[in-house]
């Protein structure tokens, strides 16, 4: 499946439409290292390894190993840049091989309740929630979808409450509130729906 077409330097796959084996597209580091790992995460782990190595090797004709950085998070040798997420089962993987940071994030709707808002989001974020049609599930996923693509770059962890949404009729950007961290510049968040699951791209391009 084809995800925000408009932006023509990103692949995907997904555990639904590829075709994908652990033991041939994984290194042994990594079907080592997810060993004790319980069977679900174990197979969430190795499909997200298996659908980045099968883009890498479209962008780059080979594949390298995926190392694991200090935090447990995914680090990649530059141009290629890829993104992972998963949520019951279902998992997608996004590359580019421009050095484009992104991020993605795929949530099953109707997991936020209104009970959490005070946690996640702003009270200018509930304003706008309540006067659009942009759902709970649809700026926590964009959220996350933003952590992961800061990370690599200023190598900070954020709250939820770190950053502000805001709403650019198209798409979403963040402000930070959040001051001493290294601000990502150039962000807008994209997001949409298809069958019961909410997708997000967070994406830095000039």
């Amino acid at each position: 499946m084809k995800h925000f077409p408009h932006i023509k330097e990103l692949h995907w796959l997904d555990s639904e439409s590829a075709n994908y084996n652990f033991e041939t597209d994984c290194f042994q580091e990594d079907l080592t290292y997810c060993e004790k790992f319980n069977n679900g995460r174990r197979k969430e782990f190795l499909t997200g390894r298996s659908l980045v190595y099968q883009l890498m090797e479209k962008f780059k004709k080979s594949k390298e190993h995926i190392q694991i950085g200090s935090k447990k998070e995914p680090v990649f040798t530059l141009p290629f840049v890829a993104s992972i997420s998963h949520s019951k089962g279902f998992v997608i993987a996004c590359a580019n091989n421009q050095s484009i940071p992104i991020g993605i994030d795929t949530e099953h709707v109707n997991r936020v309740t209104e009970n959490l808002y005070s946690k996640l989001f702003s009270s200018n974020e509930i304003e706008l929630m309540a006067s659009s049609d942009l759902s709970a599930d649809v700026l926590f996923s964009a959220k996350e979808a933003f952590y992961k693509m800061q990370y690599p770059i200023s190598q900070s962890y954020l709250d939820f409450l770190d950053i502000e949404l805001i709403w650019e009729k198209d798409y979403l950007t963040p402000k930070y509130i959040k001051q001493d961290v290294l601000k990502v510049e150039n962000t807008k968040i994209y997001f949409e729906f298809f069958d019961n699951k909410v997708l997000s791209l967070a994406i830095a391009k000039a």
